[in-house]
């Protein structure tokens, strides 16, 4: 699920699109600014997101919900996805894109950073497969940012991009390794050349790369997390990558340089 699920504006037929756009301009206003609301979520939603992202109480968001669904615009979800939160969707997905498409960029991008913020406390440490959720809110917010000439937005999405991607990393090692790979390699696209991360960040690709017997682009990767770490002075650190870079170096046909690294990390450790 993707809060940008969908099609593009200007894919949508004009006829179906003006149809669509008079339903949601034909409600009072509170439950039309809810409707927008939740569109930002994506074709599913929960009242306690949608409250967070309109900065609205949870039962007054409840009671439009209830309006909407009375008018055919949304219907009840079960089960919900999301504990202890009621879950609803879009009656037609190009509903959901007629409805994103009224609010404007400045508005979407608020809306999307909270929606990220909300997901990410209400998940806790059960966030699991929720965190691709988080990543694609995050990325839209940072796209945002920049097309409505927000930079100093994007410093601080930025940082909480670069969590849920480590963390979408983590989920998706578990079943689908390649996407564990493309998620720490947009993480280190992000971190700067000395960032305090940047070093575990490239740890990690390289165990993935190995998992996955890619043990040339993994020795790439461990041999930039050893240079970057040596060059802040954490020998120690860099040291104990040695074993996995070595195996990598030998699992690639270089048995000499894997014996070296080695002997250089049994000397610091």
């Amino acid at each position: 699920m993707r809060p940008t699920d969908g099609l593009d504006d200007e894919a949508i037929p004009p006829s179906i699109a003006a149809l669509l756009a008079a339903r949601i301009d034909a409600l009072p206003a509170a439950p039309k600014a809810v409707l927008l609301d939740a569109s930002v979520i994506g074709r599913t939603f929960w009242p306690g997101a949608v409250a967070a992202v309109g900065g609205r109480e949870t039962a007054e968001v409840e009671t439009q919900l209830v309006e909407l669904a009375r008018r055919d615009l949304i219907r009840p979800a079960y089960p919900s996805s999301m504990e202890n939160e009621e879950e609803f969707t879009f009656w037609h997905a190009l509903l959901r894109d007629v409805a994103y498409a009224k609010l404007t960029r400045r508005a979407r991008l608020a809306r999307h950073r909270a929606a990220a913020a909300w997901i990410t406390e209400r998940a806790g440490t059960a966030i699991g497969g929720a965190t691709e959720i988080v990543v694609a809110h995050l990325e839209r917010a940072l796209e945002l940012a920049t097309a409505t000439g927000a930079a100093g937005d994007a410093p601080a999405i930025q940082v909480v991009l670069v969590d849920a991607l480590l963390a979408a990393a983590d989920t998706a090692m578990r079943t689908e390794v390649p996407r564990a790979v493309a998620h720490l390699r947009r993480a280190l696209d992000l971190l700067p050349a000395e960032g305090g991360q940047r070093p575990h960040a490239l740890a990690r690709l390289g165990h993935d790369f190995s998992a996955t017997s890619d043990y040339l682009e993994a020795a790439e990767a461990l041999k930039e997390a050893i240079e970057v770490l040596g060059a802040r002075g954490e020998e120690t650190e860099a040291a104990a990558l040695g074993a996995p870079l070595s195996i990598a170096l030998f699992n690639s046909g270089r048995a000499d340089a894997a014996e070296a690294i080695l002997a250089r990390s049994r000397a610091v450790l």
